[in-house]
């Protein structure tokens, strides 16, 4: 028998279930359907909630370690933040502990997108030993109203060396490697390096001023020669200073040549 030309093939319905990865649960009372001619679509997300525009404060770091200075030394340094909310940041105030004191250097509010600075200073010159000082930040950020700030760092008199050795570890025989120490000067009386004692068969040394941020002193680099021996290689190299207390300062330095 031939077909009805009057009779159609009905059309297929399908069911499909959507979980939305931001809900809980894909039974979702506002959940929607969606019926197409060949497809019944269940989805269980009706809509996404945007977070409310609120200011963010974000710091490029959170603590500042200086190393080691001397009593009287005027330790410095800047914090940077930026607003990564959608609302203006408003700083309220900014408060330290004793011995530091840090002033904003941009505006108290900062547009979305933009960047502020907060530069600290610590006094050292009551302190001595390890010291921690902290400063908070007070602002509309509602996630994080004060946030702490550290710096952190020794106070030691007359010099440090630092590191206080040179490891040059595992060297090949007729390698040259260089290590660096640096001699700090932490009083306010001025350094003098007269000279440097060094097995000159196996090293060299060489001596250079240098100052930055928060430092001052000599930096000397100490070149292992090509000549040096197999085996383990131990030797010390000394200081000699301008300081009573300090007259000669020594730096030991180890290899293991193979």
């Amino acid at each position: 028998m031939c077909p009805n030309p009057r009779r159609t093939r009905k059309a297929t319905k399908f069911l499909f279930f959507y979980s939305c990865p931001w809900c809980s649960s894909w039974m979702n009372p506002y959940a929607v359907i969606v019926l197409l001619p060949s497809l019944l679509f269940l989805s269980s997300c009706a809509s996404l909630t945007p977070l409310p525009p609120q200011p963010h404060m974000a710091f490029e770091e959170l603590e500042y370690d200086f190393g080691i200075a001397g009593p009287g030394d005027r330790i410095t340094h800047i914090f940077k933040f930026t607003n990564l909310g959608s609302e203006p940041l408003q700083i309220t105030r900014v408060s330290t502990s004793c011995g530091c004191t840090a002033a904003l250097l941009s505006k108290k509010e900062i547009f979305p997108g933009g960047s502020g600075e907060i530069r600290a200073t610590f006094k050292t010159k009551r302190f001595e030993g390890v010291q921690e000082t902290t400063i908070v930040v007070h602002s509309n950020d509602p996630d994080d109203p004060n946030i702490d700030l550290t710096i952190i760092g020794t106070i030691k008199r007359d010099v440090a060396v630092v590191p206080q050795g040179i490891n040059f570890g595992d060297v090949q025989k007729g390698e040259t490697v260089t290590g660096s120490v640096k001699l700090l000067q932490l009083s306010q009386n001025k350094l003098v390096l007269h000279r440097i004692e060094v097995n000159e068969k196996y090293l060299d040394a060489t001596i250079s001023r240098f100052r930055d941020e928060n430092s001052r002193g000599f930096n000397i680099d100490i070149t292992l020669e090509p000549e040096a021996p197999v085996g383990e290689l131990s030797e010390v190299i000394t200081l000699h200073t301008n300081l009573k207390r300090r007259p000669r300062i020594d730096v030991p330095v180890w290899a293991n040549i193979h």
